[in-house]
């Protein structure tokens, strides 16, 4: 589980590549304090209504684009009244929410206004209830609502809030739960209405979210508080004229109205694996939500093994006066972790270069604050790489996803191999000479190979390559050498290589560029994605016999049908004696896998299926040879591992 702390737009790089990863399950941690432009005047028309343009945002974000329903659904939500027929338009849409295409005598609707609705129509009911909300309660209001530049989004959200009895976060996780969001939308604080005020050093008072996030003098942003209502011109006046910042700092302080975690902000963040603080407008997006009361005891207490503060890679108007290092602080401050004792931050990425250097933010200095020597600083470049100012997504979450797989294996990660020729031992000098060519140290401090019932001949090794002799003498012994790794070795990664085939171990490489880069448990390596390969194969293992050739084929496809009728999922060669383990990814299952008892290889798959462990298939190179086979081993295992699919 991922939690990012987010605003609007400034992480959506980085939400998106977190749902690519169809094994992840992720939350957006957001406030809603936003008041400007009309904005501010939903806020304004309805009291006591959160600002929803965030929320709209990440909720478009979340939805499946592949889809025509959810992809008509993210372009209502972001769909502007034009200043041209500004009237007619809204007109149109307030008929459509009453009464649909079908009704007659409805305003007439823009071509383009009704290429949005269209398919909405007769899919989504829902949606014209929420506008009808809103309208509903418009037509009663004394003062007319002002829909210039108003997005349609956050008039859904207004029409859910009033429809949920003004509860902003029930409306929130409505719209996502309807709207069927890939991500859970979660308002940090209890839904606190409050108006974002703040104070510069200079003593100027930025008295809206507005303000905050526009253009503004180069002084810093000292404090900033919430307040329950806004402030009135006079009362602005009076604290504009206060003689310095200290009795500006006290007065402002009598208005402030602390808010506290959500009890769904305060369990999503318990319980995460990574919690993620999102690059974006810090003073309005993001330091309120680290100040809300909670959220720091939350974090601390999290069993997230990472938690990673993303900064921004350009300066914004309300931070164009600080560093990298300066923001990392105030976040700490705010987090009530000054030093980092607790943890709070356990890295910061930080872009160190841009396409537009002259707006880059500063780095400052990390190693001279009293948090230094808690969190690990990285330096990277971490930009998109068409478009100045933006996270790549690929390339900010794969380091988080590093920062992840290292702190779950501290130490440079180790891998063993075992290898179970068969009685083919001829081939064990090529075995060796390959593995002495590999580039191991690319991956590895350390790399063992085991070899099961051989004969070593003496060997010179370099100090991180050992090769040994194990003595296993059961019919699936790759099953017990995992049962052993998952409980006494330390080793992050295990390859077990089983059959009376050729197998090579340059795989093994081409398999840790698919576990570094995602967090599959385990690859399997299928010697069936080549056609020739496959028949190939077959005809060495059973071309003596033409009714056994038949068989196996027959089997190998009905292999695949067992594994997809019994888990949902398809392997090309589910039975592969190539495979690859990740105990990073691991975690919840090494339990059993240290207790496994006549256990077979489709066993494993089985255990690892059931407790949601992902596995990959790539190509391999394999063959098998003409008058080596043992068909009856092999036929054994085959009626063993087709038992262990069920029971």
């Amino acid at each position: 589980m991922v939690s990012v702390f987010c605003g609007g737009r400034g992480g959506s790089n980085l939400i998106r590549e977190f749902l690519r990863r169809s094994d992840l399950e992720l939350n957006a941690l957001i406030n809603a304090y936003d008041d400007g432009l009309s904005t501010g005047e939903l806020r304004g028309f309805i009291p006591g209504m959160l600002g929803p343009s965030d929320f709209r945002k990440n909720l478009a974000n979340f939805l499946h684009w592949h889809s025509n329903y959810q992809y008509a659904l993210t372009r209502l939500l972001e769909y502007r009244f034009p200043e041209v027929d500004l009237d007619r338009e809204v007109a149109s849409l307030k008929d459509w929410a009453a009464l649909g295409f079908s009704a007659e005598g409805i305003t007439p609707m823009s071509d383009q206004l009704r290429s949005v609705v269209l398919e909405l129509d007769r899919m989504s009911p829902k949606v014209r209830g929420y506008l009808a909300s809103f309208f509903e309660y418009q037509d009663v209001q004394q003062e007319p609502f002002q829909f210039g530049d108003c997005s349609i989004g956050n008039l859904i959200f207004a029409g859910a809030y009033l429809k949920n009895k003004r509860n902003f976060n029930a409306a929130a996780a409505e719209l996502a739960r309807e709207f069927h969001s890939r991500a859970k939308l979660l308002n940090v604080t209890q839904g606190e209405n409050r108006i974002l005020v703040a104070l510069k050093e200079d003593g100027t008072i930025l008295d809206r979210e507005a303000f905050i996030v526009g253009p503004q003098n180069a002084a810093r942003i000292t404090d900033f508080y919430f307040l329950e209502n806004p402030l009135a011109p006079d009362e602005l006046a009076r604290l504009r004229l206060l003689p310095d910042i200290a009795t500006k700092r006290a007065a402002l302080k009598l208005f402030d109205k602390p808010v506290t975690i959500s009890p769904e902000a305060r369990e999503a963040i318990l319980h995460s694996d990574i919690i993620v603080y999102g690059p974006g407008t810090q003073f309005s997006s993001l330091l309120p939500s680290y100040k809300t009361t909670g959220i720091g005891d939350a974090i601390a207490a999290s069993s997230a093994g990472v938690k990673v503060f993303v900064t921004n890679i350009h300066r914004d108007h309300d931070i164009q006066a600080f560093s990298a290092t300066d923001i990392v602080g105030k976040a700490l401050d705010l987090l009530n972790d000054p030093a980092d004792k607790r943890r709070s931050v356990t890295h910061v990425l930080y872009t160190s270069r841009s396409s537009k250097p002259e707006q880059l933010l500063p780095r400052g200095e990390p190693d001279t604050q009293p948090f230094a020597a808690n969190l690990q600083w990285i330096d990277g470049e971490f930009e998109n790489p068409t478009k100045a100012g933006v996270h790549s997504g690929y390339l900010t979450v794969r380091q988080i996803f590093n920062a992840y797989e290292e702190a779950l294996v501290p130490a440079e990660p180790e891998l063993d191999i075992y290898i179970n020729l068969y009685k083919r031992s001829l081939a064990v000098s090529q075995l060796i000479q390959e593995f002495l060519e590999l580039p191991w140290q690319t991956y590895f401090k350390q790399v063992r190979l085991r070899f099961n019932n051989v004969d070593l001949p003496p060997l010179n090794l370099p100090p991180h390559l050992i090769i040994e002799s194990v003595k296993h003498d059961e019919m699936f012994s790759e099953v017990q050498e995992l049962s052993e790794w998952a409980s006494a070795r330390k080793s992050k990664y295990l390859a077990t290589i089983s059959g009376d085939g050729e197998y090579r171990l340059c795989d093994i490489l081409y398999g840790m560029e698919i576990l570094t880069q995602h967090s599959f448990a385990a690859v399997y390596g299928s010697r069936n994605q080549s056609h020739n390969q496959f028949f190939k194969s077959l005809d060495a293992a059973y071309g003596e016999s033409p009714l056994l050739y038949a068989g196996s084929l027959a089997a190998g496809f009905l292999f695949s049908i067992l594994f997809a009728l019994r888990f949902g999922v398809i392997f090309s060669d589910p039975l592969t004696g190539f495979r690859l383990y990740n105990r990073s990814s691991m975690a919840g299952v090494l339990g059993k896998l240290a207790q496994l008892d006549d256990h077979s290889a489709s066993g494993i798959t089985k255990i690892l299926m059931q407790n949601k462990c992902e596995i990959a298939e790539i190509p391999i190179s394999y063959r098998t040879f003409e008058g080596f086979t043992n068909t009856r081993w092999r036929l054994v295992r085959s009626f063993r591992n087709a038992w262990r699919i069920f029971f």
